[in-house]
């Protein structure tokens, strides 16, 4: 499972709409306080998704809720649960996630090699989102019927007590699910990085819904081990960090850091990780406020400084959202999916407006979107923006 959850958040940005009164068992749209305290107000889960219910009129309830969903709206989704209309787009993406469930789960591949690391951060992520939704599902059998299952097409859904035995195995074998790469390629880092931090995301909202449902919380993971993990999530940002402004010298006078040497698609992809885990970190170390501001100063609609607007890496690098890209198909290939990630969890948790940024609804707003739109589909064989496409910095045309 390398990309599922990914396409989720992305499916999970479009809209919602709930008509339907059934009544459902979920817990409270919370922050996780289970030996550590979330240090930013969130409902859990904030990264891939929004809450439980994320019509909930409660205190998370913002302007974006009618648009992003919560736990209940993708399993109404997925399952097209008494009367709700089913998505294909969800149904086919949840599918894939339980298949690969099975394709993977007997074993993880060696923590050999940053490929396999990648890897058995994707298995993680996986075992993670299957065990809070089969959670939620064994708690509601008024909703899903035999009937309502069998008409849905979901096929091979693990029971709670599978999906949970894999998730809590793989927690508590405490491998290390984080990438070893020079300061010059640290940007790749955030791929394991980003996985993971969407991995215990889904996990902090089980043990959430274990406590507020009545789960046996003993199968949960002890104080010392979910230390283990916030240590090593933590670790894994400092580093990032510190690679991405590493300072090397060009000459015997001249010094520079990484974040200014590297093309803008290098230090934005490290900053949005940084900012994306941050927002999603269960306790508090005192560089937290500081990763998400670096994230969204990378990610701002504007120059918050026009003597140093290479910090402000996607608005230098899409031009100020004209029509060219200054490193062509690299930017929809891999930055994109790592922004979007982003800027789907700090909007659905109304973030947009955190240390001044600029409030701007990315999903809404032309100077984003309109060079999506434009951008130029050009055939070849892979599947992807023809090769003369990569690297242009100038404007371009689309090709019918």
């Amino acid at each position: 499972m390398k990309k599922q959850v990914i396409v989720l958040v992305i499916i999970l940005m479009t809209g919602v709409t709930s008509v339907f009164g059934q009544t459902w068992n979920l817990p409270a749209n919370r922050k996780n306080t289970r030996y550590f305290t979330d240090h930013f107000d969130i409902p859990r889960p904030a990264l891939s998704m929004r809450g439980f219910d994320n019509l909930r009129n409660d205190h998370y309830y913002n302007i974006y809720s009618n648009t992003t969903y919560g736990v209940k709206q993708v399993l109404e989704k997925a399952y097209g649960a008494y009367g709700f209309p089913q998505d294909p787009s969800v149904y086919i993406v949840y599918q894939k996630i339980i298949d690969q469930y099975y394709l993977n789960n007997r074993k993880f591949k060696p923590f050999t090699s940053n490929d396999n690391v990648e890897f058995n951060s994707s298995v993680l992520e996986s075992r993670a989102f299957l065990a809070l939704m089969s959670f939620i599902i064994e708690k509601n059998p008024q909703i899903f019927t035999s009937d309502v299952i069998t008409k849905s097409g979901v096929k091979n859904m693990p029971t709670h007590e599978q999906a949970m035995d894999s998730l809590m195995a793989a927690l508590r074998r405490k491998q290390k699910y984080f990438t070893v790469y020079s300061y010059t390629d640290a940007w790749k880092r955030s791929t394991a990085l980003m996985k993971v931090a969407r991995a215990w995301d889904l996990y902090l909202a089980l043990e959430n819904a274990y406590q507020d449902l009545g789960g046996d919380t003993n199968k949960l993971l002890s104080k010392s081990d979910k230390q283990w993990w916030n240590d090593g999530i933590k670790g894994e940002m400092s580093v990032l960090l510190s690679q991405t402004q590493k300072t090397f010298s060009l000459t015997s006078q001249v010094s520079v850091s990484m974040d200014q040497f590297q093309a803008g698609n290098w230090p934005l992809i490290g900053y949005v990780a940084l900012g994306y885990t941050a927002l999603g970190f269960n306790g508090s170390f005192g560089s937290l406020e500081y990763y998400l501001d670096k994230a969204m100063e990378a990610t701002y609609f504007h120059y918050a400084d026009p003597y140093n607007i290479r910090y402000n890496y996607w608005w230098y690098q899409t031009g100020q959202g004209s029509s060219f890209w200054a490193e062509g198909a690299y930017y929809f290939n891999v930055a994109l999916p790592r922004v979007l990630s982003f800027w789907h969890a700090i909007r659905a948790n109304n973030y947009l407006l955190f240390d001044n940024g600029d409030g701007r609804d990315p999903f809404h707003y032309p100077g984003f979107l309109t060079r999506l739109s434009g951008w130029p589909i050009l055939p070849h064989q892979t599947g992807r923006p023809h090769p003369s496409m990569m690297g242009t910095r100038h404007p371009l045309t689309p090709i019918c």
